[in-house]
């Protein structure tokens, strides 16, 4: 009896003992999981803010090239002017009398007084043209290039351009124009000044003639 009495309680102290292990081994599979649950949950918020950050970086990326973009578009449209220096005087005896130091138009059907130009800044498609009032109302009388009347491919600081001018008191009868170094065409009206006799060329609003 008492041999039967022990191999029950060493069977129920080895289901208990049975029991025990399994809820641990429950326990700590559960925690595993749990563990593992939370590093994927951690793994894939970290992939879900790289992706957000990498899509903001591509947008940023798209709004600063597209801002370059616009930028270059309108600096291609606005080219700076350069500042040239135009002089015209009466020419001396001395250069008139050396023709090789100077390039001449002289019309054939007038004859009026003769004008020097020079430049300090080498231009190109350098015009001598007359021109014609379209608006007499107006203070730049509406002024248009009526002919072409000589062209210099390219006028530098070396060169002396004299040609014969007229001038009268109700607007520009001549003017010049060139193309500066960054392509844009600048345009001048030839004056005299009834105060003190002298003649020089400012800045006008001409157009090309039809």
């Amino acid at each position: 009896m008492k041999k039967i009495i022990a191999a029950f309680i060493i069977t129920a102290l080895m289901a208990c003992a049975l029991v025990s292990c399994t809820e641990e081994g429950t326990e700590g599979s559960v925690a595993e999981s749990s563990t593992a649950q939370e590093v994927e949950s951690s793994a894939a918020d970290i992939e879900v803010s790289v992706a957000d950050e990498s899509s903001e970086a591509v947008v940023e990326s798209e709004v600063v090239s597209e801002t370059v973009d616009e930028s270059e578009e309108s600096n291609e449209g606005e080219r700076e002017e350069i500042a040239v220096k135009i002089s015209m005087e009466y020419p001396t005896d001395e250069l008139l009398a050396d023709k090789d130091a100077y390039i001449l138009y002289d019309d054939p059907d007038t004859d009026y007084s003769l004008a020097a130009f020079t430049t300090d800044t080498k231009v190109t498609n350098f015009r001598y043209f007359s021109v014609v009032a379209t608006d007499t109302w107006s203070d730049d009388g509406g002024l248009k290039i009526k002919e072409i009347l000589y062209t210099l491919d390219e006028f530098t600081p070396e060169m002396t351009f004299v040609a014969e001018v007229v001038f009268t008191d109700v607007y520009t009868c001549r003017g010049i124009s060139f193309v500066d170094a960054n392509g844009n065409t600048q345009y001048y009206g030839l004056y005299d000044n009834a105060i003190d006799d002298s003649i020089g060329v400012s800045r006008k609003d001409i157009t090309e003639k039809d």
